[in-house]
């Protein structure tokens, strides 16, 4: 296997931590404007955004590549390998459907929950702040953050 250049490592270490604080920032405005709408609730925002990013920073350390590559292939791969929730039901009973666009986000935040040691509790208010939008602001929010994995 072939050495890294120094500089290269160095580059993609710098993309990955821009990576981890652009998915960070934008899951923690989506949640904090979700708690306040149409402004955004600051005390949530700043709660959210450092428990992602201290997360990340304290147990992704060294392998942030590693979480951005989950990122990637979380948008990449095809809708059908995603995993799909299991459990949960719509207001009358049945087994919730998600679109294409809710199981990339859940999948996404999932990647952040595990990448970040998030709580219970934390996960499902940033699930429940990225999810509880019309179709398509949810769409906005995906596309949002794919082009922040992507670097565009």
């Amino acid at each position: 296997m072939a050495q890294r250049e120094p500089q290269d490592t160095a580059r993609a270490e710098q993309e990955a931590h821009k990576i981890a604080k652009g998915v960070a920032f934008c899951l923690a405005t989506v949640v904090g404007k979700y708690a306040a709408y149409p402004q955004v609730d600051e005390t949530t925002f700043e709660r959210v955004h450092q428990k992602i990013t201290a997360g990340l920073i304290f147990h992704c350390g060294r392998s942030l590549g590693n979480f951005c590559q989950e990122l990637r292939a979380v948008i990449s791969c095809p809708v059908g390998e995603l995993i799909r929730p299991e459990n949960i039901v719509d207001a009358n009973g049945n087994p919730k459907e998600f679109d294409e666009t809710e199981l990339r986000l859940i999948a996404l935040s999932d990647v952040v929950r595990s990448g970040s040691r998030l709580s219970s509790s934390m996960f499902r208010e940033m699930l429940t702040g990225v999810l509880s939008w019309d179709a398509p602001d949810r769409r906005v929010i995906l596309n949002t953050l794919t082009n922040i994995v992507r670097g565009s």
